[in-house]
C-alpha cells in the first residue's frame, strides 16, 4: 500500500500538507523541498493511478521513527486509510515511534489522540514545544506520543533533544 514518494508527485503531497496543517505546523514550500535531501527524511504515499490520496512524512533515525506529518485527503478521510498506512509503517520499521499532537483541550485533539491510542500509542506527560517551522511563526505547545511503550523522562529528553537538533535545527 505505501510507496516511497516519487519526486514528480511532490506537488500533490504539498497540497495535502497545506490543506491539512496550518502554516505554523509546516515548512514553506521551499523548505519542504530542501528537507527531501536529508538522508533521514522520507515520505511514503498512498496513491491510485498517479493520484496521491495520503502521505506519511517521517524522520527514520537509527533508534526511532518520528512521524512529522501524516495526512489523508479530505475526501478520503474516515475510510480507515490512515490506520492501514500507519500500521503498515509500524510493522515495517519495528522501532520506537513518536509523533506530536495538540494537547487534549479540544474535541478534535482528543479524537486524534484516541485514534493513536487505539493503535497502541501513549500520550506522554512531559512538557513539549514544537519549535517554529517557519521564521515568521512561533513555537507551539504540543504533546508527544510514543509507541509501542510509554517513554520515561530520560528517553523522552533524548528524543526531544534529537528532534530539536536534527528536525528543527534548534541549539539546546
Amino acid at each position: 500500500m505505501l510507496e516511497p514518494l516519487n519526486p514528480q508527485h511532490f506537488e500533490q503531497v504539498y497540497q495535502i500538507l497545506a490543506d491539512s496543517f496550518p502554516s505554523s505546523e509546516r515548512r514553506t514550500y521551499k523548505g519542504q523541498k530542501e528537507v527531501l535531501n536529508n538522508e533521514f527524511y522520507k515520505i511514503f504515499v498512498y496513491q491510485e493511478k498517479e493520484k496521491v490520496h495520503a502521505f506519511i512524512a517521517v524522520w527514520d533515525f537509527i533508534d526511532f521513527v518520528f512521524v512529522e506529518h501524516f495526512a489523508v485527503e479530505a475526501n478520503h478521510r474516515n475510510e480507515g486509510l490512515g490506520k492501514k498506512m500507519l500500521v503498515e509503517l509500524m510493522e515495517n520499521k519495528q522501532k520506537t515511534f513518536c509523533l506530536e499532537v495538540e494537547p487534549p483541550e479540544k474535541e478534535i485533539a482528543r479524537r486524534r489522540i484516541g485514534f493513536y491510542e487505539r493503535l497502541g500509542f501513549h500520550l506522554l506527560p512531559f512538557a513539549y514545544e514544537q519549535p517554529a517551522m517557519q521564521t515568521t511563526e512561533k513555537s507551539i505547545p504540543l504533546c508527544l506520543m510514543s509507541y509501542p511503550e510509554e517513554l520515561d523522562k530520560e528517553k523522552f529528553n533524548q528524543i526531544r533533544n534529537r528532534l530539536y537538533q536534527n528536525v528543527y535545527h534548534v541549539n539546546i
